[in-house]
């Protein structure tokens, strides 16, 4: 194996060698006439002939910068602001006409650098109790200010509903409206992310998280193998949040 060597004045050098394997043919590289500029690399045309060429922008405007997907049991998870630990939600919720954060909803986040959009994902259990019709309120909220163009209104007839509810927030510098529309100009430090709940009036009284129903009235300690008998034991059904930070880098 061969190879150049070029020797410095300090007596170190710089060796430019052969491949490890025999190459198929005898093959030639012509450099180019002229140093590129600062941040080009050095590229082939196929034939041999290497010029200097700017790396290709990236004209996707919007990546999933960090996701993050967690539910309400107690668990620690890594995210680019600093490490949460979800609520562990071990109780039903009876609400009342007050706001309260969802259990398991609250996260203190910092989004990456270059996050132009936060997505917040919640899934949760909520059934009606001692009335025919509930009726729930939901709403995000930063900092425990409403974002009052995410309200989320729920009547519900049937005893138990799975609710999927879903809010965005934007940055950036045509973002002025605040917590209370969901913008901001910039987001450098931690805020606080919740989902908050309440019901209508104590005629349409809701409950979170508890179910009435379950597989097997052994479902906790057996799951699949607890048998083939419903039962009518309470359950809690942790609520599972997701946070998606979209933007560019």
């Amino acid at each position: 194996m061969s190879n150049i060597k070029l020797v410095h004045s300090g007596g170190n050098s710089v060796s430019l060698t052969t491949p490890d394997s025999n190459p198929a043919a005898n093959r030639t590289f012509k450099l180019p006439g002229a140093d590129g500029s600062a941040g080009q690399f050095l590229k082939t045309d196929g034939n041999g002939a290497l010029s200097f060429a700017t790396p290709t922008a990236n004209t996707n405007s919007l990546q999933v910068l960090e996701q993050f997907c967690a539910q309400a049991d107690g668990s620690t998870h890594s995210l680019s602001g600093g490490s949460h630990t979800m609520t562990n939600v071990t109780a039903g919720v009876s609400l009342t006409t007050t706001w309260e954060d969802i259990g398991g909803s609250v996260v203190n986040y910092l989004p990456p650098t270059g996050t132009t959009k936060v997505i917040f994902d919640i899934d949760f259990f909520a059934r009606k109790i001692t009335n025919a019709t509930g009726i729930l309120f939901v709403c995000m909220s930063i900092d425990d200010t409403a974002n009052i163009n995410a309200l989320l209104q729920n009547t519900v007839g049937a005893e138990q509903h799975n609710i999927h509810y879903r809010s965005v927030i934007h940055i950036g510098a045509s973002y002025t409206g605040g917590a209370s529309v969901g913008q901001f100009t910039s987001w450098n430090s931690a805020k606080k992310l919740s989902v908050k709940a309440r019901d209508y009036s104590n005629s349409y009284n809701m409950q979170l998280h508890e179910t009435s129903h379950t597989p097997h009235a052994n479902w906790s300690t057996g799951g699949f193998a607890s048998g083939t008998a419903g039962s009518g034991a309470n359950f809690i059904m942790k609520p599972v949040i997701q946070i998606t930070a979209l933007g560019s880098v």
